[in-house]
């Protein structure tokens, strides 16, 4: 799937990590995944697979939030709230 094509305009950035803190993510995120997949969601629209969250998903658990997270757990400074989504690069 090219992503352009797929959802138009779409910006990607390359955030630096270290690989130790992404790969202790990414085994976090496939673990969760693995074991909530018997209630798997797949979303046609948009070709994804979704599974339940150990938490609600409302204003102050959302999708920011989960992002703000990821970013922490990679050792990035995060501000704010995460309610909205009005990311800021600094160097």
């Amino acid at each position: 799937m090219r992503l352009l094509e797929e959802y138009g305009r779409l910006v990607v950035l390359e955030l630096p990590a270290g690989a130790e803190e992404v790969d202790t993510l990414v085994a976090r995120l496939d673990e969760h995944f693995r074991h909530r997949s018997r209630a798997l969601h797949r979303n046609t629209a948009y070709r994804l697979d979704f599974v339940p969250y150990d938490r609600s998903y409302w204003l102050f658990n959302n999708s920011n939030h989960a992002v703000k997270e990821w970013l922490q757990q990679l050792g990035y400074e995060v501000r704010g709230s995460g309610v909205m989504a009005e990311w800021r690069l600094a160097e």
